[in-house]
C-alpha cells in the first residue's frame, strides 16, 4: 500500500463498511473513533484523503474540519463528508465552507464512493511526483551550486598559491642577486688585494736586481 486513507466514524460498524467498500491493495485504510484519534493520526503519518462522518459525538466532523484547515501541514487534505442526518441545504454549505471536497449521504453507492476516493487517489500521486520532482530538482541545485562553490574556492586557492609562487620567486632572485653582487665584490676586493700585493712584490723584485753588487 503505498496511499494512506483516514476513515472517521464514531460508530465501528460504518467504519467496518467504509473498510469492505474502499479495501485495496494499493490503499492503507486507518481507523479513527474520535477528533482526538483522528488529529493524532494525521499529526503522524500523511494521507491521500479524509472520509469524515459529519454527526459525531464530543466534536462533530465539520468542527475537526475546521481545525484540520488550520493546520498548515492538513490545510489541502481533501475531506469527503459522510452523513445520514444532514440533508439540508445549509449543512452542505456549511460542510464545503470548512473544506469539504465532496459530501455524500449514508448509505453511500459503493460504485461512487470508490470512484471518488479514486479520483482524489489519483490527484494525491500526482502532486506527490511534482513534489518529489521539485525536491530532487531542487537538491542537483543546491548540489551544482555547491560543486560551483568548491571549484571557484579551488580557483581562489590556486590563484593564491601562483601568487605566493611568483613572489617566491621574485624574493628568491632578489637574493641570489645580492648574494652575487656580494661575491662579485668580494672576488673583486680580493683580487685587487692579489694585484696590489704582486705589484709590491714586483717593484721589490726589480729593486733587488738593479743593486749593483760589489
Amino acid at each position: 500500500a503505498d496511499v494512506n486513507i483516514l476513515l472517521v466514524d464514531d460508530d465501528a460498524r460504518n467504519l467496518e463498511v467504509l473498510e469492505s467498500i474502499l479495501s485495496a491493495p494499493e490503499y492503507r485504510l486507518v481507523r479513527a473513533q474520535n477528533a482526538d484519534d483522528a488529529l493524532k493520526a494525521l499529526v503522524e503519518e500523511d494521507f491521500a484523503l479524509l472520509v469524515l462522518d459529519v454527526r459525531m459525538p464530543e466534536m462533530n466532523g465539520i468542527e475537526l474540519a475546521q481545525l484540520i484547515k488550520q493546520r498548515k501541514k492538513t490545510q489541502h487534505l481533501p475531506i469527503i463528508f459522510l452523513t445520514a442526518y444532514y440533508h439540508e441545504d445549509e449543512h452542505v454549505l456549511q460542510g464545503y465552507d470548512v473544506g469539504a471536497v465532496d459530501y455524500l449521504n449514508k448509505p453511500c453507492n459503493p460504485s461512487v464512493l470508490r470512484s471518488k476516493v479514486a479520483a482524489f487517489v489519483s490527484l494525491y500521486r500526482v502532486n506527490r511526483a511534482l513534489k518529489n520532482e521539485i525536491t530532487e530538482r531542487r537538491q542537483a541545485e543546491q548540489a551544482l551550486s555547491e560543486s560551483k562553490a568548491e571549484v571557484q574556492a579551488l580557483v581562489d586557492q590556486l590563484r593564491a598559491l601562483a601568487t605566493e609562487l611568483i613572489q617566491t620567486e621574485e624574493r628568491e632572485r632578489k637574493r641570489l642577486a645580492a648574494v652575487l653582487h656580494d661575491s662579485v665584490q668580494q672576488l673583486l676586493v680580493s683580487a685587487k688585494m692579489r694585484l696590489s700585493t704582486l705589484a709590491r712584490l714586483s717593484r721589490c723584485s726589480r729593486s733587488q736586481r738593479s743593486i749593483p753588487i760589489h
